[in-house]
This record gives C-alpha cells, sequence and structure tokens, in this order.
C-alpha cells in the first residue's frame, strides 16, 4: 500500500512539475514585484481607485469574469485571473472598495472594520509571497511588537493578564514561564501547532483534486495514513486542551481567538493555526488596511479589469441549461445586465445560494446539499471611539487585547448566547480591544494629535432583529438605546483597562448586525461568515465545500471556501483562482517562494565572496600601508611628542601672547608651506598636524583671539564658552583623545562629566517630563529601557544601528580620501551598499527610521534631541545615531575652560615653527591665471546655509551650590515632535514671522561652564555662568545687518531681548533660583555671530545639515580638494558639525594636503597604546604577585 502509494504520488509531482515548467503560463512572477512606492496620501487619487462608481460606460468589453464582493477573497482572485490574462469585473455593492479591509474616516478618526493585524508576512513566507504577487510589492508591513497581543481573565477586582510573545523560540518559551507547572502540555501543544502548519495544505488538496478522488482517498482510509491532520481537524478544543492539562486558563490562551463559535464546537486543527499565526511576528498594513484593496485595486486596472463600488448585484442570471451567464446590477430604478462567462461570488454561501440564485435553481437538491453542509455564524457587534490625544497620553498600547469574564470560554459562551435580547447588553463576557492608530506608524502623520480604538464582540443577530426593515441611521430611538446599551458596557469595560481613555473621547460610533448587513452585505451580521464549527472541518465536508458549484460557471470564493479571518479569505481566493484556471497557482507561489530563497542565499553567498575580497584588498593597503608607514613615509603623530600635562596658566598675560598675538607682516615666517584662513578647531587641527610634519604654516584669525567656536569670553568676573559645551568619545586611548593628544601634545587635560550627563525636559506647558540621559556602555542602554519599559526592541535596534555607524562611519571618511572616481564607482556600482549598510543609513531620514522602530513619540525626541537647526524628518538617522553614540562612552568637558584648546593648539604650531596671528580678516583667497575657469558651483549647490544661532550669555553672584545647576546640560522642548507635524515645533517656528518667534522659541539648550569645569571657582570665585542657545532664521535679525556692533539702536536691543527673556524665562522654570541672582547678561544674536565668528548668515554649527548632504555621493563629492589647485576646505563643512565633525575635518584636510591618511598614525598609536598599558598591567600583576 504504502510503495503504492509513494509511486502515484511521484508520477503526480513529474507530470505536475512537467506540466508547469512547459505547458501552463504562470500568473505570478519575481519580476512582477516592484519596489515600494511611497504612500498615497492624497484622499482624491485615493477615491479614485477605491470609489470608482458603477456605470455600464465602466464596464470592460469582452469579459472573461465577474466577482462579486470586493472582499479580500474576491480582490485575491481578481488580481490573479487579471495577471493571468483574464479580463476581470469587480462589483461591490458598498460606496468603497475592500468589503472587510475597507476603512471609514469620521471627524479625522480613520477606523478599520474587519482588519486588526497579521501574521506569517516574514520574509519570503508563502503569505508574504502572496500578497506581494497581487499588489505587486506595493504592499509594505510594520512589525508589531514582540508582546503582540494580551489575554486578560477580569473575574474580580485583579484581572489576570497574559502576555503573548512571538518568535519562533519565543512564544512558547513565554507560555512555559507564564504556567511553569504546565510545561508538558505546552509543548504537546505547540507540536500540534507544528503538526498543523505543515499538514493543513493536505486539506487544501482536498478542493483541487477530483471530488471522488477525495472522498475516496477519505473512505478508504488512504488519508488517515498519510497524515493524522484529518483526525486533528475533527477533534474539538475542548476536548484536545482536557487532554493537555486541566488548568482552566491555559485551556482559554489556547483558544483565545472567539469568531462566535465555543471551544467545544470549535476544530482545535484551527484554533492551534490562528495561534501559529502569529509565530513568526504580528503585522499591520503601513497607511492602514485600505492599503490592501487599493493596491489589489491598481494591480487589476492594470492588467485591463475594473473595480467598481455602489453596484449591488440582484441576480446571477442562469441559462435553460443550468450554466451562469451574467449578473444583473442594480443601478437606481434599472437592473442592468452583464455577461461573462465565468461568475464568482464572493459574498458567501448563502447570500450566493439564497438570494442571488433565481428560485428554481435555488431548490435544486446539490445545491440545498450545499447550504445545509453550513450554519449561519454569529453576528458581530463593533464599537468605533476617536480620542483627542495621541497613543503616549492615552498609554494604549499597540498589541491587541483578548479580555474575558472568566476562564470557562464554553459555559459563558453558552450562557451569554441563550440569554433574552434585554438581559445581553449588561452581559457581554468577552472583548477584542484594538487600537489601529497605535498599529499603523504613520498614523500620527495622517492624523496628527489623535487616536482610534476599536472594540468587538459577538451578539446574537435575532437580539436586533426586530429593526431589520428599517434603513439605515433611520432606524428609531427603541434601537438607538439598546445599541447604546452594549456600547456604555463594553466601552465601561474598555476604560477598566485604560483609565485615560476616558475623558479624551470626542467621537463613538457602533455597528451591529444590521450595519454589517448594510455596509459589507455579510449573511445575518457575520462579519467572520458561515459557523465555524467542528463538522464544517471533518474531512469529508472539507472536501465537498469546495470553490465549483452545481450551477456550471459559478464559483464562490472568500471565508466560506477555507476558514475565517484574512488569512482564510486570501487562501479561498487563492483556491478560487486554481479551480478556474484549472491549475493550482499555489505551485507558482511555492516555487516563487523557493526561488527568493534560493536568490537570497546567492545573493549572501554574493555578498560574502564580495565583503571577503573586498577585506582582502583592506587588509592588503592596511599592510602595505602600515609598511610605508614605517619604513617610507615620515609620521607627523608618534607616542613620544606627547608629554606630562603642565600646570594651568592662570597668568592672563601669558594666554593673552598665545592667543592675541595681533597680525603684522613682520610676524609673517619665512618660506611658508601652507596659509589657514580661520583658527577654529578645523583649521588649529590640520595647521597642528602640518607643522608636526615640518611645514612652515600660518593661521590667520579675523577675530581678536584665536579659536573660533573653541574660543572663551571674559565681561565682569565671568568667562563664557561660545561653541564648546562638553565632547565624547575621550575615554582612555579612545581615537578622539588619541587625536587631542596629538596636536596638543598631551597638553590638554579634560574632566569626566558625571553619568547623568544630558536631561531631555519635555515643557508643554502643564507639566514637565524629564528623561535623564546617561553614559555608559551598558548603563545608556539600560536607562532607557527603564525609562521606557514598552519599547525594549526598538531601543535594541537603535542601539544596533549606534554601534554600526561607530564602527562604520570611517567608510564615510574614506569616501572623501580615496580617489573621488573610485569613490563613486564604488557607490554607483552597488559594492559600497555590500560592503557595509552605513551607506544606506546615512541617507534615511530620522523621523522615517524613528517611526519604523516605535510609535512613541517621547522615544522618538530621545533619539533625535540634539538639535542644530535641521528638523528630523530631513536630517541623517546615522548623524543622529552617532550624535548619541558620541556620548556612550562618558562625556567631558576642557579643565580650565574651552578657551584651552586653541592655547595648546597654538603653542604646538609655535613649536614647530608656525604662527597663529589675530585681527587678520583674509579679504582675497589670489590664484593665478591658470585657475581662472573651476567649476566651483557645483559644490556650492552641494550646500545649503544653515539655520542662525541664538545664544544668552548669564552670569550669578553665586555659587553652584547655592543655585542649585549641575553639570548636566539641559535639552528643553515645548513638544515631544520635533518636526512639527503635531504641534509646534521647528516647523512651524521657523515659518513665523518677525513679530511672531520672539515668545514662541520651541527649543533650548541649558549648559553651565561653570559647573563643569572643576577650577572654575579657582579661577573666577563665589560665580556661577550659564549659557542657552537656540536656532533663529537670519532673516528676523536682517534689516540690521549694516549696522555696526554694539551700535545696532535701541530696536535691536528691544527685538534680541524678546528671545532673551523667553529663553531665560524657560530657564527659571528649571532652576528659580538664578533669577534673583542674576547680574550679568548678553545676547549673541545671528549678527553677532558673523562679526566675532564669521559664521555664514550666523550658523554657528555652519552648512544645513540636511540628509541630501550625507547621501553617500554628496559625501564621495564634498571633499577637501577643491577645484582650485592648491586651495583646501577643511572643518565642519567637510564632515560633520560640532567640534568632533570638525575635528575630522581637519584630519581629512591634512590627509589629502598631505597624501597620506593621517588617520593610519592614529590607529597605530591607539593600538601602541593599549599594547603598552596591557604590558604595564602585566608587569604590575607580576611585581604583586612576587
Amino acid at each position: 500500500m504504502w510503495l503504492l502509494l509513494w509511486m502515484v504520488s511521484f508520477m503526480v509531482w513529474v507530470g505536475g512539475t512537467i506540466w508547469f515548467f512547459w505547458k501552463k503560463p504562470s500568473p505570478y512572477s519575481v519580476a512582477s514585484v516592484r519596489p515600494a512606492e511611497p504612500l498615497v496620501l492624497d484622499q482624491k487619487i485615493r477615491d479614485k481607485v477605491l470609489k470608482q462608481g458603477f456605470t455600464k460606460d465602466k464596464v470592460p468589453e469582452n469579459l472573461d469574469a465577474i466577482i462579486i464582493g470586493s472582499g479580500i477573497g474576491g480582490m485575491t482572485v481578481a488580481a490573479t485571473l487579471a495577471k493571468a490574462g483574464k479580463k476581470v469585473l469587480v462589483l461591490e455593492q458598498h460606496d468603497v472598495a475592500g468589503g472587510c479591509c475597507h476603512t471609514f474616516t469620521e471627524k479625522g478618526f480613520e477606523f478599520d472594520v474587519g482588519l486588526h493585524y497579521f501574521g506569517q508576512l516574514h520574509e519570503n513566507g508563502l503569505f508574504r509571497v502572496a500578497f506581494d504577487q497581487i499588489t505587486e510589492g506595493q504592499l509594505q508591513f510594520a512589525e508589531l511588537p514582540q508582546h503582540f497581543d494580551s489575554v486578560v481573565i477580569d473575574e474580580g477586582e485583579k484581572p489576570r493578564v497574559y502576555p503573548i510573545l512571538s518568535g519562533r523560540v519565543e512564544m512558547e518559551k513565554n507560555l512555559k514561564k507564564l504556567f511553569p507547572d504546565e510545561h508538558k502540555a505546552v509543548e504537546e501543544f505547540f507540536k500540534d501547532m507544528k503538526l498543523a502548519a505543515r499538514r493543513i495544505p493536505l486539506l487544501a488538496i482536498l478542493k483541487l483534486m477530483p471530488q471522488w478522488l477525495a472522498l475516496f482517498l477519505l473512505k478508504s482510509g488512504i488519508a488517515d495514513l498519510i497524515s493524522p491532520v484529518f483526525r486533528l481537524s475533527t477533534s474539538s478544543s475542548t476536548e484536545m486542551n482536557y487532554k493537555l492539562t486541566s488548568n482552566k486558563d491555559l485551556h482559554l490562551v489556547f483558544s483565545y481567538y472567539f469568531y462566535g463559535t465555543a471551544p467545544k464546537e470549535s476544530s482545535y486543527l484551527i484554533n492551534a493555526l490562528l495561534l501559529h499565526h502569529f509565530k513568526r511576528g504580528a503585522y499591520y498594513p503601513k497607511g492602514g488596511a485600505s492599503e490592501i484593496p487599493f493596491h489589489i485595486t491598481r494591480v487589476i486596472q492594470k492588467y485591463g479589469g475594473r473595480v467598481l463600488v455602489r453596484a449591488p448585484v440582484s441576480r446571477i442570471l442562469v441559462d435553460q441549461s443550468g450554466a451562469a451567464y451574467g449578473v444583473t446590477v442594480k443601478k437606481g430604478e434599472d437592473h442592468v445586465e452583464i455577461r461573462a462567462p465565468v461568475i464568482i461570488s464572493n459574498c458567501g454561501i448563502f447570500n450566493t445560494f439564497q438570494k442571488l440564485l433565481p428560485p428554481e435553481i435555488q431548490s435544486k437538491p446539490g445545491i440545498q446539499s450545499r447550504v445545509d453542509m453550513m450554519r449561519p455564524g454569529k453576528a458581530s457587534f463593533l464599537l468605533f471611539s476617536g480620542f483627542d490625544a495621541t497613543q503616549e497620553e492615552l498609554g494604549i498600547p499597540r498589541n491587541s487585547v483578548y479580555v474575558f469574564k472568566s476562564n470557562d470560554m464554553d459555559g459563558m459562551m453558552d450562557e451569554y448566547f441563550s440569554m433574552s435580547k434585554d438581559e445581553a447588553p449588561e452581559n457581554v463576557p468577552m472583548l477584542l480591544l484594538t487600537f489601529p492608530s497605535a498599529k499603523d506608524p504613520g498614523s500620527q502623520i495622517k492624523h496628527p494629535g489623535k487616536s482610534c480604538m476599536t472594540i468587538l464582540t459577538m451578539v446574537n443577530y435575532e437580539w436586533f432583529e426586530e429593526w431589520k426593515d428599517t434603513r439605515v441611521r433611520k432606524r428609531g430611538d427603541d434601537y438607538f438605546d439598546y445599541k447604546m446599551r452594549f456600547t456604555n458596557y463594553i466601552f465601561d469595560w474598555a476604560c477598566k483597562l485604560f483609565p485615560k481613555i476616558r475623558d479624551r473621547l470626542v467621537y463613538q460610533e457602533a455597528a451591529t448586525p444590521l450595519t454589517n448587513m448594510h455596509y459589507l452585505g455579510s449573511h445575518l451580521g457575520a462579519i467572520y461568515a458561515t459557523d465555524q464549527n467542528i463538522e464544517r472541518f471533518y474531512a469529508e465536508a472539507v472536501a465537498r465545500n469546495r470553490c465549483d458549484t452545481p450551477v456550471k460557471n459559478l464559483y464562490l470564493s472568500g471565508q466560506d471556501i477555507f476558514s475565517c479571518g484574512i488569512a482564510g479569505a486570501l487562501h479561498g481566493g487563492l483556491l478560487c483562482a486554481s479551480t478556474v484556471l484549472n491549475y493550482p497557482v499555489y505551485i507558482d507561489l511555492l516555487f516563487i517562494k523557493k526561488k527568493l530563497k534560493w536568490m537570497k542565499a546567492r545573493e549572501m553567498e554574493k555578498q560574502v565572496k564580495q565583503k571577503q575580497q573586498m577585506w582582502l584588498l583592506l587588509v592588503s593597503l592596511f599592510v602595505g600601508g602600515m609598511i610605508w608607514l614605517l619604513w617610507k613615509k615620515p609620521s607627523p603623530y608618534s607616542v613620544a611628542s606627547v608629554r606630562p600635562v603642565e600646570p594651568l596658566v592662570l597668568d592672563q598675560k601669558i594666554r593673552d601672547k598665545v592667543l592675541k598675538q595681533g597680525f603684522t607682516k613682520d610676524k609673517v615666517p619665512e618660506n611658508l608651506d601652507a596659509i589657514i584662513i580661520g583658527s577654529g578647531i578645523g583649521g588649529m587641527t590640520v595647521a597642528a598636524t602640518l607643522a608636526k610634519a615640518g611645514k612652515k604654516v600660518l593661521v590667520l584669525e579675523q577675530h581678536d583671539v584665536a579659536g573660533g567656536c573653541c574660543h572663551t569670553f571674559t565681561e565682569k568676573g565671568f568667562e563664557f564658552d561660545v561653541g564648546v559645551h562638553y565632547f565624547g568619545q575621550l575615554h582612555e586611548n579612545g581615537l578622539f583623545k588619541v587625536a587631542f593628544d596629538q596636536i596638543t601634545e598631551g597638553q590638554l587635560e579634560f574632566v569626566e562629566l558625571p553619568q547623568y550627563f544630558d536631561s531631555v525636559v519635555i515643557d508643554d506647558g502643564e507639566k514637565l517630563i524629564d528623561y535623564p540621559v546617561l553614559s555608559g556602555k551598558v548603563e545608556m542602554m539600560k536607562n532607557l529601557k527603564k525609562l521606557f519599559p514598552d519599547d525594549h526592541k526598538a531601543i535594541d535596534e537603535f542601539f544596533k544601528v549606534m554601534k554600526l555607524a561607530a564602527r562604520r562611519v570611517s567608510f564615510l571618511g574614506a569616501l572623501k580620501l580615496m580617489p573621488q572616481w573610485l569613490a563613486l564607482f564604488l557607490l554607483k556600482s552597488g559594492i559600497g551598499d555590500l560592503i557595509s549598510p552605513v551607506f544606506r543609513l546615512s541617507g534615511a531620514s530620522a523621523t522615517e527610521m524613528n517611526h519604523t522602530l516605535t510609535s512613541n513619540k517621547d522615544l522618538h525626541l530621545l533619539f533625535s534631541y540634539y538639535f542644530y537647526g535641521t528638523a528630523p524628518k530631513e536630517s541623517s538617522y546615522l548623524i543622529n545615531a552617532l550624535m548619541l553614540q558620541h556620548f556612550k562612552r562618558g562625556a567631558y568637558y576642557p579643565r580650565g575652560g574651552a578657551s584651552e584648546i586653541p592655547f595648546h593648539i597654538t603653542r604646538v604650531i609655535q613649536k614647530y615653527g608656525g604662527r597663529v596671528l589675530v585681527r587678520a580678516p583674509v579679504s582675497r583667497i589670489l590664484v593665478d591665471q591658470s585657475g581662472a575657469a573651476y567649476e566651483i558651483q557645483s559644490r556650492v549647490d552641494m550646500m545649503r546655509p544653515g539655520k542662525a544661532s541664538f545664544l544668552l550669555f548669564s552670569g550669578f553672584d553665586a555659587t553652584q551650590e547655592e543655585l542649585g545647576i549641575t553639570p548636566t546640560s539641559y535639552w528643553m522642548f515645548k513638544s515631544n515632535d520635533m518636526d512639527g507635524i503635531e504641534k509646534p515645533q521647528m516647523d512651524e517656528y521657523f515659518s513665523m514671522s518677525k513679530e511672531e518667534a520672539p515668545e514662541n522659541v520651541p527649543m533650548v539648550l541649558l549648559t553651565f561652564p561653570s559647573a563643569k569645569d572643576p577650577t572654575s571657582q579657582m579661577r573666577h570665585p563665589g560665580k556661577s555662568c550659564m549659557t542657552i542657545l537656540t536656532m533663529v532664521n537670519y532673516e528676523w535679525f536682517e534689516e540690521w545687518k549694516d549696522t555696526r556692533v554694539r551700535k545696532r539702536g535701541d530696536d535691536y536691543f528691544d527685538y534680541k531681548m524678546r528671545f532673551a527673556n523667553c529663553m531665560f524665562d524657560w530657564a527659571c522654570k528649571l532652576f528659580p533660583k538664578i533669577r534673583d541672582r542674576l547680574v550679568y547678561q548678553e545676547a549673541a544674536t545671528p549678527l553677532s555671530n558673523m562679526h566675532y565668528l564669521s559664521s555664514n548668515l550666523g550658523a554657528i554649527y555652519s552648512t544645513d545639515h540636511n540628509l541630501e548632504r550625507f547621501y553617500a555621493e554628496s559625501m564621495a563629492r564634498n571633499r577637501c580638494d577643491t577645484p582650485v589647485k592648491n586651495l583646501y576646505l577643511s572643518g565642519q563643512d567637510i564632515f560633520s558639525c560640532g567640534v568632533a565633525g570638525a575635528l575630522h575635518g581637519g584630519l581629512l584636510c591634512a590627509s589629502t594636503v598631505l597624501n597620506y591618511p593621517v588617520y593610519i598614525d592614529l590607529m597605530y598609536i591607539k593600538k601602541k597604546l593599549k599594547w603598552m598599558k596591557a604590558r604595564e598591567m602585566e608587569k604590575q600583576v607580576k611585581q604583586k604577585q612576587q
């Protein structure tokens, strides 16, 4: 018997394969899947697709098939037939396509009707492949948190909550943790789940093979020999659950997906499959449920089909021979006849056989036997609620919540459904609570500041039957009062779990069974179609319940064919398409699935090989570089050049001789090798490096003190830093520390700030929310997880990117050092992306990536709180991640203040024969005749001016302790929406008029240099200072651009003081003691920054850090060498903003000028220092042992 069975199977497989490859054209292909296009948010465009009203002239000619109903089953079969070359027409009775996948919008709230979430959409899963084929890859999904469901048993005061996790291992592991005494029962259940998932295709095969053969295999017992899945399908959930365990809570968890059928009457196989469906993750369509019909409709249209709404089919036309040949559509008082050789009904078996077929056909035994196999499903009651608050404000989750009155699902369902109409509303025993706005990451973009909730429960149709003949929205007060009894009860129950929703409710609508019948055409209001009772899943019933019907040319699709839900409806559509085409389209899907896996494996193999080759090349270059370094090329850096730190120089006369050397021609060194314009950290870094490489350098500074943004100024005994607030990455032997040690020869000391180095404060006017940010390799992440306990996965992913950014950002630097043609070749050929994803990440916006991680807006802000004038939606995710990574190993401040940096670098430059001269404004760069015609404009066009800065310097006659100030920096925001989509922030602020702006500053940075520097009290005893920074538009101050510094007039003074007062008042909310001890205050506007720092339009962070600047190709083109021979660029414009970015700009410039990557020296010194430290520690250990 087994041998015979194997031989038959083998012959069928071989024959089917030959047929597949050589005889039958496939409706599906890998090539048809395109990269996903951006979401279409324009409602007019969407309506043109989803709300195409029926008229006879819109019906395509020469139709091959008519599909009645635009639910997922009908749309799936329509798209498949269309892609197979058939001309199809989908007719929908409602005014929008989609069936249970449609959404409706009321008062700014968008609700999904029947789609709550999916499973099995992991990469190359069958369900994912099917969706990609019928939407041609245009449907995108957001993966929900691992905690995707909660089962709540609310029997009294303290509900029992069981979180359900996705994950191939985690789902089972979590259940064992929740039920520590039930490990064996959980293991057995998961074995059955695995068996059900692997063998469920056998039930589908019964529907595709000839019915006589399917029944023969079942009645002969051969089917049971093939697989036990046929027995599992006929076992009830209650029966099997009791075999596994007597724990009633666990019984409920095994069967918590309710659809109107009690576990004692439902199939164990189906319930196991429902939970298995989410084992590999839960997903929600990006853009909402309506994206599904939107994209499927476009595919149908692409292949010549149409989807028309307001097209209620009143009759399926059947000829005298008993074959269907068309339909009639009711259009006003008229009935329009449409013909096609194939009619597919997706409106349910009862609607099809009892309403649409002619009476003489309905009474035929074949039809009656199909109807008798089924019984109507339970009706649904849905409550749609809208709130004028965000997810965070309401405390609602992204997961769905299933709530039950007890753990005895059989008992409570029996009791509930046997109740009278008057008893039922206040005795609802179970709810599903889902929050579509929390699930869809794009919801806050489409509907800012709003959230919505859908509650679903089951009801008897008979409780609402008395109003069946009334019109929608005109059913009378009794009907309204009755449905509101259900509404109030289930909403109160939801408020018990989420109490904040009650006060923010602004919209509510309930859908009864009559509503479902009107809008969805569902039989007796049952959105899950016919009853999912156990008899329906007997193998013989499965074999008989097919897509083809006793009426020739009439086919069925949707939930009634396979099972309930989106997955069941989609499979119903695939089975129907297979039947109509007389070809199992699953073969195509499985083939594509295998092909995609093979392509991915090949791609990964290719990437591995290319990475190996690239690493081999890099290693070869490294080895060659080391040989060249050690034997051929003199190094500007060395370990020996770093000397023990000398005491702080406090004598101002000595400091002025270094930092305030005024320009005269006789001070210019002879035989100069390089002139550096500007004494910011970028210029000083390249100058010191060139000087140490034996070059004679001259640094020219237009201001009266060297240092650029690193200089400080002293007024009335207070010393203020201008642009240096703190550094990161200065831990022992870190690259940044090694670089500073080389350009200052070890003379620059840094104070490590407390672990609590930053605070992000959201001040919405009503309350202050303070999020401390900690440094530490482990502590930074651990602290964020403590602050955001529901967003662990998002934080893990963000820190992975931080780590990747830190490790691979050097690749972006390498693009600037290698020949430009080679850099562009690597990028355009795709080799760059194979080497590292860092090139893609640099071109992704912070907002876009943050929304893929979490919908928590506070956490979005924490991921992007370092502001520099560019909104997160326009800034690079990579750069924002790097900024937080910069402080992971600690935050530091220069001992002695920011001016220590230019002071010690200047001394190094002087030591090697160079000079730094101030009051030396460069008026022109001289270019000879050979350099006259260069394409300068293209380099300029790559950049756009950055936002200007406004700084407020305040001095207090009190110590740090007296004022209650700390070394921590405070980043204050008016809302958690930095982009300004939802509340006034960057977008709205920068679009304000000059008059509106001063009192509407949305963000400030508060920093206390005197608290950071431990020498401050020694140098300026009894005094403290504060710097506040924000961003402004240069245009607000432009009218005074031609006035002289300190003589700009009263209007200018009054205007800048409006900003100053607003910012200072805001600071006083955090530190109230500072107000009474204020003795000095000065504000620096964009005009001040232009005068003292020469910053273009007052932008101290230099050119704009917009996303386009960090595209890999832009990084490769924005180099230190320029179209003008012998002219080079350094500083923030080369790499990124801030001291770190400027320093790297200097190192890159020095590398370009010397034609030698000085980073090799720094890396070598870093390795050598680590080795020396390890040797020293080893020596100490030996000495201790001795």
